[in-house]
């Protein structure tokens, strides 16, 4: 499997690039994602295309939720503990409720 980076040898985006999206694909056919962002990689499951979007890795932040948000999934999933700080858990119906008013967010 093959990942797609945007960064230099030092994990930093390249010139003023967005964070890109590296695919790769299961067995079963379905999709799963990285969404690489600054310095930080996290793992998102998508499912039927952006019906469902699903992150469970731990120090989630505000830059990676407004990126998936950017999105638009139907719905999304967080581990409860996997926010980097109480703040951010807090923050990300807002931050939906201004990029993506239809998602609906569920913490697990």
């Amino acid at each position: 499997m093959e990942r797609m980076s945007g960064k230099d040898e030092g994990g930093r985006l390249k010139d003023g690039q967005k964070a890109e999206l590296g695919r790769l694909k299961d067995e079963k056919g379905g999709e799963n994602s990285s969404l690489n962002l600054h310095s930080s990689t996290f793992k998102v499951f998508f499912v039927d295309d952006n019906a469902l979007a699903a992150c469970f890795d731990t120090n989630i932040n505000e830059a990676f939720v407004k990126e998936l948000a950017a999105r638009h999934p139907m719905r999304v999933v967080f581990r409860d503990a996997g926010f980097a700080s109480d703040s951010v858990k807090i923050n990300i119906e807002q931050i939906f409720k201004l990029i993506s008013p239809a998602t609906e967010i569920k913490t697990l």
